[in-house]
């Protein structure tokens, strides 16, 4: 019941501090501004790699090609379809007077010869024999009953004496088959979204509290209004309003792609949407797992934002002016930085012991945990106890955040440093 009466109110303030996040005229301008520029991101980047239209691939100039296999090979002209080169040209097989190139192949085990012969560029004709020997010695292979892999084994390097020293670059690539790479881009990734969103968050809850501070709003909501129920209805309103920010910035960079891919054609965006789908692995992935996985970012994302943002709340609650809200917010973004730095330092080491460290510290959790969960790293038993330990940080921050909220509340005069907040909170008295 206690507890019921420190949060009743916080409803009203939800909605009130909502609304006056939808009337500010700079958040506004601010939001359009910036959606308007990622709407343009991706045309004006295709632009500066590409060109003012996409590039074709290339074509033979040839319209008919014929394939004249004269040898025991299963070789047909039809397999030069999966070359784009030839896609715009006639493919048939057999000899042809109306072709404008033939390719004759003869001979048998102790040898084959490929000739070339009819009108066009040179450069074509040496593409057409090139193509053709390669299929050869496919069809050569497979007839003699080779595997692919006992090719790979042929023609591997070998070492003759002592094997010379790899370089850093190269023991990246051969020794960690790429996963490792994939991991970090993943976490970067992520660590990056938890970064944008605590910022966000944390900016607009200092400037909320500071404003009413300032204005002295706040001692007339106190009057009906508990300090805790004051906060949390601001910190809610303030995730409505960044988390509402952030799906419109998503939805800006999808119409951003879809511009460029209708602009300068599909291929000018494949290797982003290629490279995304990889990452992710999304078509390896039934929609029971997708939805696990977008369970555990939301509590997770949800969690990180309610730390910071109850952390801005506290350094708002330390200003008696907007003139200190920037200082404020450096506390906040030193610690979010912070994270978002060991999150892209210990997603780039691999290990048990790394993956639980970072999975369980209360503040690199939050960037670290949902993808080491994801990745396999760690359990989901391992995962419940790192968001139990965030939300007991989140109750622990919110409870003196309220605190201090109430003692500070007709306080005037320079920002209140965490040393001497710390010191007032352990004496029990307000600050002078």
């Amino acid at each position: 019941m206690k507890m019921r009466e420190q949060l009743s109110g916080s409803t009203q303030v939800f909605r009130f501090t909502l609304r006056q996040f939808f009337r500010s005229r700079a958040n506004n301008i601010s939001l359009l501004v910036m959606l308007l520029a990622i709407l343009a991101s991706m045309p004006l980047l295709t632009y500066i790699q590409g060109g003012e239209t996409a590039q074709p691939d290339e074509r033979a100039k040839l319209d008919w090609v014929a394939v004249d296999n004269r040898t025991a090979l299963p070789l047909s002209a039809s397999i030069l379809a999966q070359e784009p080169f030839w896609s715009g040209t006639k493919l048939t097989d057999g000899p042809s007077q109306q072709a404008d190139a033939v390719v004759t192949v003869t001979g048998g085990a102790e040898g084959y010869t490929v000739a070339v012969t009819g009108q066009g560029s040179a450069y074509d004709l040496s593409i057409l024999e090139m193509d053709i020997c390669y299929y050869v010695d496919q069809a050569r292979t497979a007839a003699s009953g080779i595997t692919q892999q006992q090719m790979d084994v042929l023609y591997s390097d070998y070492y003759v004496g002592e094997e010379p020293e790899s370089s850093a670059e190269e023991l990246w690539v051969e020794t960690d088959d790429e996963a490792m790479p994939q991991g970090f881009w993943v976490q970067y990734g992520y660590a990056i979204a938890v970064m944008m969103l605590c910022l966000m968050s944390a900016s607009y809850v200092i400037r909320a509290v500071v404003e009413e501070k300032g204005s002295k709003l706040v001692e007339l909501l106190l009057l009906s209004v508990k300090p805790l129920a004051l906060l949390m209805g601001k910190i809610l309103a303030a995730m409505v309003y960044v988390f509402g920010m952030l799906l419109m910035m998503v939805l800006s960079w999808v119409g951003s792609l879809a511009i460029a891919a209708a602009v300068f054609g599909k291929d000018s965006v494949a290797h982003i949407t290629g490279t995304l789908t990889e990452l992710l692995s999304v078509e390896q992935m039934g929609l029971a797992q997708l939805l696990s996985i977008g369970a555990v970012l939301v509590v997770s994302l949800l969690l990180g934002y309610l730390t910071m943002s109850v952390l801005g709340g506290l350094s708002g609650a330390c200003c008696s002016g907007i003139e200190d809200a920037g200082s404020a917010s450096s506390t906040v973004t030193l610690v979010t930085m912070a994270g978002y730095l060991g999150a892209c330092v210990f997603g780039a080491i691999p290990g048990k012991g790394v993956a639980l460290f970072s999975s369980l510290c209360p503040v690199l959790s939050m960037f670290c945990a949902p993808v080491q969960y994801v990745q396999g790293n760690i359990s989901l038993w391992v995962l419940l106890i790192s968001w139990v330990l965030q939300a007991l940080v989140v109750a622990a921050l919110m409870l003196l955040t309220a605190k201090v909220y109430a003692d500070l509340i007709i306080y005037r005069g320079s920002r209140i440093r965490y040393k001497e907040l710390l010191r007032m909170v352990r004496s029990g008295k307000e600050a002078a």
